[in-house]
């Protein structure tokens, strides 16, 4: 409900939206007496579950039918529940007489998966679309493939909190982990460079790693701290924006912190085991060569401006 325009403070309450024992139903209070008690439903009337009403006639496609809805418990599972509902149905079909058909009218998870599917496809989007600039940027394969293996590390970790903190894959997590593509990777990259700097110079792959990480490392947890204490405080929102924004929030901050324990961990192992000194021949040509003295230009313009 709406808070009046003096109220001062305002609350969420988190309330069950649907009762489903016979004893919940038994429970709701229906008079409260003068002096204190309450007279509840079991009181005055036994309670079972049951059919609102037994009458009914149901016709589909012109033809007589007999219809019947499924209705889906708090703690269930939409698409599982309609994906073991059809598997079902198909084979009772096999024992129906040949004059009876069954028929789904409707089905809400039609809805839940499109919906799903639609911020799968954008997930991976951002993931190819991450790739391409990384690889356009280091210019190295090895030094690319670093970074994207921390990618799915830190997104696979993100699930697991999941489990811990009761979340659901729904479109706002989902929403999150496409935002959080772009933040996982910048740790990994930040270290990867710094290592191939210092290899760079001279320094073999494991001397360059330990010397990168005692530059970065603080660096590194700054950036995660900071971008924590950013998307943390949503969650503490009061109202529905609260509410609807805990679980968005909160992926983005566990994705955040993750990913600078992959970087800090993860990453330089990668480094040791994965880049190799590069051949000191002047500077690159084709593409690579082109793209570097564009963005050298357009470095240096910004600086003059």
């Amino acid at each position: 409900m709406p808070a009046p325009v003096e109220q001062q403070f305002q609350y969420s309450v988190q309330v069950r939206g649907r009762l489903t024992e016979p004893e919940e139903f038994a429970d709701i209070i229906v008079r409260a007496q003068a002096d204190g008690s309450f007279i509840r439903i079991k009181d005055v009337a036994r309670v079972e579950l049951g059919a609102k009403d037994y009458n009914f006639s149901c016709r589909y496609n012109g033809k007589p039918a007999a219809a019947f809805s499924i209705n889906l418990t708090p703690d269930g599972s939409a698409i599982e529940t309609s994906k073991l509902i059809r598997e079902r149905l198909t084979e009772l079909a096999h024992s129906f007489p040949p004059d009876i058909e069954y028929a789904i009218v409707h089905d809400n998870t039609v809805f839940v998966k499109a919906s799903l599917e639609s911020v799968a496809h954008t997930f991976f989007e951002a993931l190819l679309l991450v790739l391409v600039v990384v690889f356009l940027f280091l210019q190295s394969l090895r030094a690319t493939i670093i970074p994207m293996l921390a990618v799915p590390v830190s997104l696979v970790g993100t699930f697991a909190v999941f489990v811990l903190l009761g979340f659901t894959i729904n479109t706002l997590t989902m929403f999150a982990m496409v935002l959080a593509i772009g933040i996982v990777v910048d740790d990994a990259i930040v270290v990867v460079e710094a290592v191939e700097h210092h290899m760079a110079q001279g320094l073999p792959p494991r001397d360059a790693t330990l010397k990168a990480m005692n530059e970065v490392s603080g660096p590194v947890v700054a950036i995660a701290l900071i971008l924590a204490a950013v998307f943390v405080p949503v969650a503490f929102l009061g109202g529905m924006a609260g509410v609807m924004y805990k679980q968005f929030a909160v992926t983005v901050a566990v994705s955040t912190m993750l990913s600078a324990f992959v970087a800090l961990s993860l990453t330089p192992a990668l480094c040791v085991m994965v880049l190799r000194p590069k051949k000191k021949h002047g500077g690159r040509k084709g593409f690579f060569g082109a793209f570097n003295r564009g963005f050298e230009a357009l470095t240096g313009g910004y600086g003059w401006g």
